[in-house]
């Protein structure tokens, strides 16, 4: 991924995860010790940021893939 393709996505995704509760950051936080499944609830979100981001209506594996690998490294941050 490139560089600035990630900060891009880190800037879609960041409002994602500071509007999580704490108990659901600390939930997510868990999971993702042992795994980077998003769950599907938080995927059909941003699944749906992606595709604006993306602007476009289906995404391409390496496009999810790129988002919730984003997603999974900004909770952990947190």
């Amino acid at each position: 991924m490139v560089a600035a393709e990630g900060l891009a996505l880190d800037v879609v995704i960041e409002p994602l995860v500071t509007a999580l509760l704490t108990p659901d950051l600390a939930a997510l936080k868990a999971q993702f010790a042992t795994t980077a499944q998003v769950p599907a609830e938080h995927d059909k979100a941003l699944l749906r940021v992606g595709r604006t981001h993306y602007g476009q209506a289906t995404l391409s594996a390496s496009e999810r893939a790129a988002l919730r690998g984003a997603f999974v490294r900004l909770v952990i941050a947190q």
